[in-house]
């Protein structure tokens, strides 16, 4: 039984292989590659533009303000924070700790000097001067 289910499998494969062979050698059917590996050239000596790159920033920037004004906090400015039970003021540079994707109405939270806290402990932030 084995030997004939053997015979019957080469069979099939080769078979297949004939097929094959024949639709490659055919002259109806053209084999291409599916992609092009023709790259191009970078050409740096041409005259640019860094307005792609401006609108990014200014995208970036009103993002950002958005996102200070909604929650009440200062980013990437060194602040002194207060918190709600904790017994001395934090100063640095707060860090937002990413929310999971998927969770954009979930109130963000924060870490300053190694303590995490959402913005409902926040009692008050105040923007350090700069020298």
């Amino acid at each position: 039984m084995r030997n004939e289910v053997k015979n019957s499998l080469f069979m099939r494969v080769d078979r297949w292989l004939q097929v094959l062979a024949g639709f490659l050698q055919s002259e109806e059917t053209s084999f291409q590659a599916p992609m092009s590996f023709d790259q191009g050239q970078f050409n740096f000596d041409a005259p640019g533009s860094d307005a792609g790159w401006r609108r990014w920033r200014e995208e970036l920037d009103e993002k950002k303000r958005a996102f200070e004004t909604r929650w009440g906090v200062v980013l990437g400015k060194r602040v002194t924070v207060c918190l709600r039970d904790h017994a001395k003021p934090l100063s640095g540079m707060l860090e937002w700790l990413t929310a999971e994707k998927g969770s954009h109405d979930v109130s963000p939270r924060f870490r300053l000097r190694g303590v995490e806290f959402g913005v409902g402990e926040i009692e008050s932030m105040v923007q350090e001067e700069s020298a």
